[in-house]
């Protein structure tokens, strides 16, 4: 199976192309640890936009009712009223859904956290794709399970040669 982000540069960001490669391949192997994608599937899809603070405080807004930017919003397309992931099993080409990033408030959290900007990058990415594939925080159960895959997903990130 393959994993690949298509991107949508509304605003510059930070990131390396090596980096981005590294969370392709890490959260690859993730998925097929998890068993998460049916068998059918070959090829594994994720829109990545980078938004400026304008446009993403009206997204906020918009979605969550919350008239402040956010670092991060994933839009899933397979998720269940009850926020469960529920792919079609027999395609082939498997859009996850769409991941937008606000690199303003990355880089003003990583200050207030005394963090590098990658650091942080890094993380709100791999929230991002946790949200695709059903984990949430909505409840401290579900919020303790996607706070744990996303420190094992940073700690693989920080510690690989992948």
């Amino acid at each position: 199976m393959t994993f690949e982000f298509t991107f949508d540069l509304k605003e510059k960001s930070d990131i390396s192309h090596e980096n981005i490669k590294k969370i392709e391949n890490i959260y690859t192997s993730f998925l097929l640890k998890k068993n998460v994608i049916p068998e059918a599937v070959s090829y594994v899809n994720v829109s990545l936009t980078f938004m400026d603070l304008s446009n993403m405080t009206i997204l906020n807004n918009e979605y969550r009712h919350m008239s402040e930017g956010t670092d991060v919003l994933s839009f899933p397309f397979w998720e269940t009223e009850d926020s469960f992931f529920s792919p079609p099993l027999d395609w082939r080409f498997l859009p996850l859904g769409d991941i937008i990033i606000c690199p303003e408030i990355i880089k003003q959290n990583a200050i207030e956290q005394k963090k590098e900007v990658i650091n942080e990058m890094v993380l709100v990415i791999f929230h991002g794709l946790l949200h695709l594939i059903g984990y949430d925080h909505d409840n401290n159960e579900r919020k303790q399970q996607m706070w744990k895959e996303q420190n094992d997903l940073l700690l693989e990130y920080f510690t690989s040669n992948t």
